[in-house]
């Protein structure tokens, strides 16, 4: 089979001429890199506590995940607009040997700093990769309901990555090292690599001989979005009302206005008039947003919930963590049946945020008393609820563009989420943080009479996922006149009372997600069509 095509072919073209066999096999190459970056994901998140313990940088808990989630959200429009006006094969080859080297050095890091820093490089590959990929189907299958039917191979490579990367994720880190959670992603990167090499054909949708991207709008992203995230670095040491705070929020929105301002005046754009000026766009991009801060703050919260708050192991914790990937995967491929039968499909992400206020619920009015199985259900209907929103949130915004904007419309998409993602992760760990150093302040008054070694050991839950903290713990316990047992008691309970806390917070987003969801513009798989108001 020829691999390579001529780059002035469009995807409706190559889709006449492809065979079965070709489309599998291209698909194939897409689904391998798209396990790369899944599987990456999910066994990160669960080693997390035990990374930032054992490189003793638990004030820097969040930074891993916000370092890789800022560098994915500045690549990824940029590197969507590239693909539109380039081609994707090339990007996702240089993407995929990017995030292999920079998940070497993750493995290699000494300190949290380096850890940081290395996270932050490994983004960008990540987000060459997210940039492009959903694009690609597209070029594969230019009608949405061919899409549908395809996204079953792009569930099961999912399915695969997510069921065993929570467990994967948590057996390396407590039987082995958490180093081994990023040098376990170079396999599946060798073969994506040549697959994507050897089978995905070489397609250019944009036939216009000006191919340039704006300058001047890139640095006003960019800028927007770093300080964003030192905001959400910010907060985790001040309060939101800081006057470091409030300055980077303002430089954040000040940036943000003039970028959109250039996408209005420069000759090559990254975001064209037709993605800026669609009101369903910008409806999708703020429901992607919020369901990217849902999912992450479940992601990062809900390990330290049952690590610390329940002094479950790494692996246990794997493990009752896997139904909420594991069910994303489940749901995605009856949502694909189902929007294919369906007169009104968004219909689905109505009910996709209800089902996600249902288990938020479920788990914010848990107890002590509830069982890992009542949590592992719980974080399964979570799951669920993802599997029907995410596959029509890039469906329905990629039906909202023409074929030559489907690069930059996808990667937006997706960018929505993981901005979305970086405000879950810091908002999360600040709200959690938060609520246990008051509750700890209360605890102590009433337990620790003489108290002023256990408030400086007790400034976050590190104590209660690193075992020599706990060793400590007890130590400090013993010189302040508190009895240690009691002591653990309450620091688990109000660990595990301020992750709940962040479970209904997530309720009320999904709740007003719903009601934004049930206004979006009809979206109908088998006429691949959007019918505008």
């Amino acid at each position: 089979m020829t691999a390579l095509t001529s780059m002035g072919e469009t995807g409706a073209t190559l889709a006449a001429k492809r065979s079965v066999r070709e489309s599998f096999l291209a698909m194939l190459a897409v689904t391998l890199v798209y396990m790369l970056t899944a599987l990456n994901g999910s066994t990160v998140s669960t080693a997390l506590p035990r990374m930032a313990a054992e490189l003793r940088g638990f004030e820097l808990y969040s930074w891993p995940a916000t370092a890789y989630l800022l560098t994915n959200i500045v690549a990824i429009p940029i590197v969507g607009r590239l693909g539109d006006l380039h081609g994707r094969k090339r990007i996702l080859l240089w993407a995929v040997a990017t995030f292999a080297l920079t998940s070497s050095a993750c493995a290699a890091a000494q300190t949290m700093g380096q850890l940081v820093i290395a996270r932050a490089l490994q983004g960008i590959g990540g987000g060459m990769i997210v940039g492009v990929l959903s694009a690609c189907i597209a070029d594969l299958f230019p009608e949405a309901v061919d899409r549908m039917r395809w996204q079953l191979m792009h569930s099961v490579g999912f399915a695969v990555a997510q069921g065993t990367g929570p467990w994967l994720g948590g057996w390396l880190t407590e039987h082995a090292s958490w180093r081994l959670v990023f040098l376990a992603t170079a396999p599946f990167a060798a073969l994506a690599w040549c697959a994507t090499w050897r089978f995905f054909p070489v397609m250019v949708n944009h036939e216009e001989p000006e191919r340039r991207v704006d300058m001047a709008s890139v640095a006003l992203l960019t800028m927007s979005l770093t300080v964003l995230v030192l905001w959400s670095g910010v907060i985790e040491g001040a309060s939101l009302a800081s006057p470091a705070a409030m300055a980077c929020i303002g430089t954040a929105v000040a940036t943000a206005y003039l970028f959109v301002r250039r996408q209005r005046q420069a000759d090559a754009p990254i975001v064209p008039a037709e993605v800026m000026g669609s009101r369903g766009t910008l409806q999708l991009l703020v429901l992607g947003m919020l369901a990217g801060l849902v999912l992450n703050m479940l992601m990062f919260t809900t390990p330290l919930f049952l690590q610390a708050g329940l002094q479950l192991s790494a692996d246990h914790a794997g493990a009752v963590m896997t139904p909420l990937l594991l069910c994303i995967t489940i749901a995605s491929v009856a949502n694909a049946r189902l929007a294919m039968r369906m007169d009104r499909a968004e219909g689905l992400m109505v009910g996709g945020y209800l089902l996600l206020a249902v288990g938020c619920v479920l788990l914010a009015i848990g107890d002590d008393g509830d069982s890992t199985a009542y949590i592992a259900l719980s974080l399964g209907i979570c799951g669920a609820a993802f599997g029907f929103l995410l596959p029509n949130l890039t469906q329905h915004i990629l039906v909202l563009t023409s074929r030559q904007n489907s690069g930059l419309a996808s990667a937006l998409g997706q960018a929505s989420r993981l901005l979305g993602g970086l405000l879950g992760a810091a908002l999360g760990w600040v709200l959690v943080a938060y609520l246990f150093r008051s509750s700890m302040a209360e605890a102590l008054t009433v337990v620790a009479p003489g108290r002023d070694a256990l408030v400086r050991l007790l400034d976050s839950p590190q104590v209660l996922v690193q075992p020599e903290g706990l060793l400590k713990l007890k130590q400090a316990a013993a010189l302040s006149g508190a009895e240690p047992d009691e002591l653990l008691a309450l620091l688990k309970a109000a660990v595990a009372d301020a992750v709940r806390f962040s479970y209904a917070v997530c309720a009320a987003l999904a709740v007003v997600c719903a009601a934004i969801s049930s206004r979006l513009p009809p979206f109908f798989v088998n006429r691949g069509q959007v019918r505008r108001p």
